[in-house]
């Protein structure tokens, strides 16, 4: 059993790994409306035309760079340093004394070199403006950003949180050093028309279930709900018989794909997918590589099925024990024979 937990601390090492590396990596190379890259101008690049700098930094081709100036401000925009508010200011603004839509770009790693989300999500706004129209930033922030501790909201606040102003840019704009820009659209097409990497949060589980839910529920069910489903995974690992090889390598990889995820809900109340497999407008949801470790493992446990069919491992938990047959009763002992009499 020595080399068993052995395998295990191997697949979960590996596993883990490579799915939070891959995670880091699309986090910081795709880019999106919501999850835009930071693109900040040096004085070797001043002068140039946004168009080269965009190419030299990100190595778009014509297509691609045709694609963003065609999106207009929902492909790049300057990151627009005035306006700040600060922390008693209300968080949406006002209008004929009416709370409307308001977004900020929140660089929520504390860096501006790393991409900021924004917030609140598109799909949230009109619920978060009903809700928290009255509130100041210092309260709103909690809620966009429930990840966050709130210690770190006041320099948040004052050094990484900047108003969304979408102003049209053109690709031949000449830039001036220590101009700040974000693109907002750039996925890596890898076969073209089938796959490709595209930046995505899910906040919800598979199929986006729960997505619509409040922050802090969705925060506090799906760690409970990872946290038992770790637990269960662990239980029947190590409830396994010595001769359960692939029910033993199925349930080690699936758990390393629970534990990534898992990972992202507690750093960032999210998980981070970006793998799109589509045809034409036909979408697959977006994945990952914890997603992909959980599919091979239930793979393996429904091959032991096909294989070995009522010895697996699954087929086994399925059987109703038989009864134990009842024991014989034991033979009566033969009566002795009489004594014969001597005549």
């Amino acid at each position: 059993m020595r080399s068993r937990y052995v395998m295990l601390a191997v697949v979960l090492v590996v596993g883990v790994f490579l799915d939070q590396w891959s995670k880091m990596w699309a986090d910081r190379s795709l880019g999106t409306i919501e999850h835009p890259l930071p693109v900040h101008i040096t004085a070797d690049e001043a002068g140039s035309t946004l168009g080269d700098v965009l190419t030299a930094r990100f190595e778009l081709d014509a297509a691609a760079l045709e694609e963003v100036q065609k999106l207009g401000p929902a492909g790049v925009v300057i990151l627009y340093k005035n306006g700040k508010r600060g922390p008693d200011d209300p968080a949406f603004s006002q209008f004929n004394g009416e709370p409307r839509p308001t977004y900020y770009w929140a660089f929520h790693h504390r860096t501006l070199d790393l991409p900021p989300r924004r917030i609140p999500l598109a799909q949230h706004v009109q619920r978060d403006v009903d809700e928290h129209g009255t509130k100041t930033l210092a309260e709103y922030l909690p809620y966009a950003l429930p990840y966050l501790s709130e210690d770190v909201h006041p320099e948040l606040i004052e050094s990484y949180l900047f108003p969304v102003v979408h102003t049209p840019l053109t690709m031949q704009r000449q830039v001036k050093d220590g101009e700040s820009y974000l693109l907002l659209h750039r996925p890596i097409e890898v076969i073209d028309g089938f796959l490709q990497y595209k930046y995505a949060e899910n906040p919800g589980a598979a199929w986006g279930f729960l997505a619509g839910q409040s922050e802090g529920f969705r925060k506090w069910f799906f760690l409970f709900v990872s946290l038992i489903a770790v637990g269960v995974i662990s239980t029947m690992f190590f409830r396994l018989e010595p001769h359960q090889h692939m029910p033993a390598w199925g349930f080690a990889i699936i758990l390393s794909g629970a534990i990534g995820n898992f990972i992202d809900r507690v750093r960032f109340n999210f998980v981070i997918d970006f793998v799109d497999m589509y045809v034409g407008e036909s979408h697959w949801p977006t994945y990952n590589v914890a997603d992909v470790a959980i599919t091979v493992g239930v793979a393996l446990l429904l091959i032991e099925v096909f294989i070995k069919k009522d010895e697996s491992f699954l087929a086994a938990g399925q059987k109703s024990p038989e009864a134990p047959e009842a024991p014989e009763a034991p033979e009566a002992p033969e009566a002795p024979e009489a004594p014969v009499e001597a005549a």
